[in-house]
């Protein structure tokens, strides 16, 4: 992800779940400077995801790639009750290794969502892409 689009100080001005199409987008936005940056940052073959600290104005530090092992490990007291209701949707009967080994094996892929102020937390997913846009998306 190093040579993607800059989302340091953006503001999250919103988030889109897509179960069907297992997609998640967080809209974002960098208001210093005209025109404003309009970018979402896109992640692909959602296997899980988990936020904390929504505000109404959520600024993004970073998005990084984590190991997959060290956030399941991270993240055991959640992970070892959630199996009971199939999330993440991946047969592991609250073994968390056999979690980790099934994730990796799959090649997905483990995402940091770090802010300075907000929304923080991780996606579970194949794959994440940045993506500019010309203004604000259009939403519901």
């Amino acid at each position: 992800m190093a040579d993607e689009i800059s989302i340091h100080d953006n503001r999250v001005y919103a988030y889109n779940v897509d179960c069907d199409n297992r997609t998640l987008t967080l809209h974002t936005v960098y208001p210093h400077r005209e025109p404003r940056e309009w970018t979402d940052v896109i992640f692909q073959s959602v296997v899980a995801h988990h936020f904390d600290h929504v505000l109404q104005s959520n600024i993004l530090y970073d998005i990084t790639e984590m190991d997959v092992e060290a956030l399941v490990k991270e993240q055991s007291n959640l992970f070892g009750d959630s199996w009971r209701f199939a999330w993440p949707f991946v047969e592991y009967k609250g073994d968390l290794g056999a979690l980790a080994q099934t994730l990796k094996k799959n090649f997905v892929k483990a995402y940091c969502v770090d802010s300075s102020l907000g929304l923080s937390g991780w996606v579970l997913a194949s794959g994440c892409t940045r993506r500019s846009r010309a203004e604000q998306a259009v939403l519901p």
